[in-house]
C-alpha cells in the first residue's frame, strides 16, 4: 500500500463491465420499417459470421472466384457492404504477399453486376463442414 492511499490491484475505480460500454446511443423513435431492416441485417451477420470473420481475417480456406461471388452477395446486403468487400479482399491480397493483385476498380465493376439472393450456407460446404455451420 502507498501513503496516499491506493491499493494496487483494486477494482474500486475501474468502470463496471457493460455488454453496452462503448456505444453511442441516439433517442429517437425507429419506425417499424427501420426495426425490420436492422433484424433482418443482424440476422445476416448472425448466419454468415464465421465465413465473414474468416474473409475478413484473411484465412478463407480455398478461396476460389465462385467463393468470392457468394461472399460478395452476403456482404452487398449489408450496410457498407462495398467498403468492407474492398476491405477484406485488401487483407486477403496482402496476407497471400500479393497486395498488387487487389484492384479497386475491378471490384467496384463486377460489384455492380452482382444479383441474386444471398448464398446458401451449402455453398460453402467444400471450405467447411456444413454440420457446425447449421447449428
Amino acid at each position: 500500500m502507498l501513503s496516499s492511499g491506493f491499493i494496487f490491484g483494486s477494482n474500486k475505480f475501474r468502470r463496471p463491465a457493460s455488454s453496452h460500454a462503448g456505444r453511442l446511443y441516439f433517442w429517437r423513435k425507429v419506425t417499424v420499417q427501420e426495426q425490420e431492416l436492422i433484424d433482418w441485417e443482424r440476422e445476416i451477420e448472425k448466419r454468415y459470421e464465421h465465413i465473414l470473420s474468416l474473409f475478413f481475417s484473411g484465412r478463407m480456406p480455398r478461396f476460389n472466384h465462385t467463393c468470392h461471388i457468394a461472399v460478395a452477395k452476403i456482404l452487398r446486403r449489408l450496410p457498407h457492404g462495398r467498403e468492407l468487400m474492398h476491405l477484406g479482399l485488401q487483407i486477403t491480397a496482402t496476407r497471400a504477399g500479393a497486395p498488387e493483385k487487389y484492384s479497386r476498380e475491378i471490384t467496384d465493376r463486377y460489384w455492380n453486376q452482382l444479383d441474386g439472393d444471398s448464398p446458401d450456407l451449402a455453398e460453402f460446404a467444400d471450405v467447411f463442414d456444413v454440420n457446425t455451420l447449421f447449428e
